[in-house]
């Protein structure tokens, strides 16, 4: 079975609402900036909600800024979120060619480094879409050199 995952950003004003909830599929949710309520529970900065039913999302008084990511078959992502007052763009998404044996993890993780700081080279259970919340990363890999800024997303096979 074939599977992409896929990340989007969807940014709500303060009384933006969904056309439809979001479709089944299994998803996570990290609440970037703001505060909303995803599947009856209220979620704000820097917390994320994991699920793989039909779910509604709304905005907190602020508005909220989230990334969503999306494991579907094929290419079967829910896609953008439709509605008033919504944002909704695809920032990257990533056919998974090759799975490790057994269940899959859908994994939502953060790591800090200080000023300077390095990864050394490391390997992960499978592959993954990383996204930097602050600051900048430089990654050395294949023989290339890439800078990534907030809000910037790239895969790691």
């Amino acid at each position: 079975m074939s599977l992409t995952l896929t990340l989007f950003e969807d940014t709500m004003s303060a009384g933006a609402a969904l056309d439809e909830p979001l479709s089944a599929t299994p998803r996570m949710v990290f609440v970037v900036h703001g505060a909303a309520t995803i599947g009856g529970n209220t979620f704000a900065d820097g917390e994320a909600w994991f699920g793989e039913g039909a779910v509604m999302l709304a905005p907190g008084k602020a508005g909220v800024t989230c990334w969503r990511f999306e494991l579907a078959a094929g290419t079967a992502a829910s896609g953008a979120a439709r509605g008033r007052g919504i944002v909704s763009r695809e920032k990257l998404a990533a056919p998974l060619e090759t799975l490790p044996a057994g269940d899959l993890v859908m994994r939502g993780d953060s790591v800090a480094f200080p000023p300077g700081g390095c990864a050394y080279l490391h390997t992960h259970q499978g592959p993954g879409i990383r996204c930097l919340i602050d600051g900048g990363i430089r990654i050395d890999t294949h023989g290339r050199s890439t800078s990534y800024g907030p809000g910037d997303a790239w895969f790691e096979p």
